[in-house]
């Protein structure tokens, strides 16, 4: 009775948050006769676990082209020796917006 109850909350934590995972439950309703392991086992075998999408889009296509480290075995001692940079780019709506990362 008291799991049901428990299983009827934590539906509706689902519904108002999603996003919200077996753990984070366990801490929001802070049940006093299961403990978090035995709550999230229980949970998860109920089918509470979250079903991530695959986030993986391929921006990267592997050429021929080799690039040898020109830094290998210098001694760095001071800034803006080195920089390192990298782009990604992320997706709102039908725009990309790109971001370029500069370390030095």
């Amino acid at each position: 009775h008291r799991l049901m109850k428990l299983m009827s909350e934590a539906d509706d934590i689902r519904r108002d948050h999603p996003g919200c995972g077996v753990e984070k439950m366990y801490y929001t309703l802070k049940p006093d006769f299961i403990g978090r392991d035995r709550f999230v086992e229980t949970f998860m075998q109920l089918g509470y676990r979250l079903k991530r999408k695959k986030n993986y889009r391929r921006t990267t296509i592997a050429g021929k082209i080799y690039y040898p480290n020109k830094i290998k075995g210098i001694e760095i001692n001071a800034p803006s020796v080195v920089w390192q940079s990298d782009i990604t780019y992320y997706k709102v709506g039908d725009k990309f917006y790109y971001a370029v990362f500069i370390i030095d």
